[in-house]
């Protein structure tokens, strides 16, 4: 039985990404509705496509209409809380055609620009590479599992897409990257005898304790991304 996922998504970065992963997701598992769904329209969803498999990323704000056939637009929800200092790439997410995908309850931000949230002194462009690799250690003692990724494989890869022409490469990168994060999660939102639990693989690594780093590759299939505002 698929299980249950809830993405929190974190920062600038985190949110960017975050809103390419859910395209993808929608698209895997509701690929009639994705594709009928234009700008800004609250997603409903019928019982018949409503399976284990989207539930464990997606759920349903008012079971009742479930039963009753189908669960009206707006009803359909994604396990998602969303967070960061400021509120500029998440208010693009909440005006984007998949507004009506996250809930206002799950929603942490605050106003406008990073800097009126946090001093100076604390994070800047001096102190940031510093504070990224002391972070390391938080990772290695309370994450289970952690895929880095590499900027400079991601934007390395992007250029040499000729026949793109990225005008925004990061939105690019961010689309390869929210493709190897959906191929990650497949083994969890469908079943199948072959396919392999996350858990399974932080539970091998746990004779071997602080490794747990995994390096994850992706082919050369790139994923266009989505614009969602």
């Amino acid at each position: 039985m698929p299980r249950e996922v809830i993405t929190f998504q974190i920062g600038q970065c985190g949110n960017q990404i975050g809103s390419q992963l859910w395209e993808v997701l929608l698209k895997e598992h509701l690929p009639k509705l994705t594709s009928a769904l234009p700008a800004a329209t609250a997603v409903g969803v019928h019982a018949s496509t409503f399976d284990e498999g989207t539930s464990s990323i997606f759920r349903l704000r008012t079971n009742s209409r479930l039963r009753m056939g189908e669960a009206g637009a707006g009803d359909l929800k994604a396990r998602a809380i969303l967070i960061d200092m400021e509120e500029g790439v998440v208010n693009r997410l909440l005006r984007g055609r998949l507004s009506s995908l996250f809930d206002d309850t799950l929603l942490v931000t605050d106003v406008s620009g990073s800097g009126n949230n946090c001093p100076g002194e604390t994070d800047d462009v001096i102190t940031s590479p510093y504070n990224a690799t002391l972070a390391l250690q938080g990772l290695r003692q309370d994450a289970t599992c952690v895929f880095p990724l590499c900027n400079d494989s991601l934007t390395q890869k992007v250029p040499g897409l000729e026949n793109l022409n990225p005008a925004k490469p990061f939105a690019h990168a961010n689309a390869v990257a929210a493709q190897m994060l959906a191929h990650l999660t497949s083994s969890v939102r469908f079943s199948g005898p072959l396919d392999m639990d996350l858990l399974d693989i932080s539970s091998n690594l746990v004779p071997y304790k602080g490794l747990h780093f995994l390096v994850s590759n992706l082919g050369s299939s790139i994923q266009r991304p989505v614009r969602n505002g």
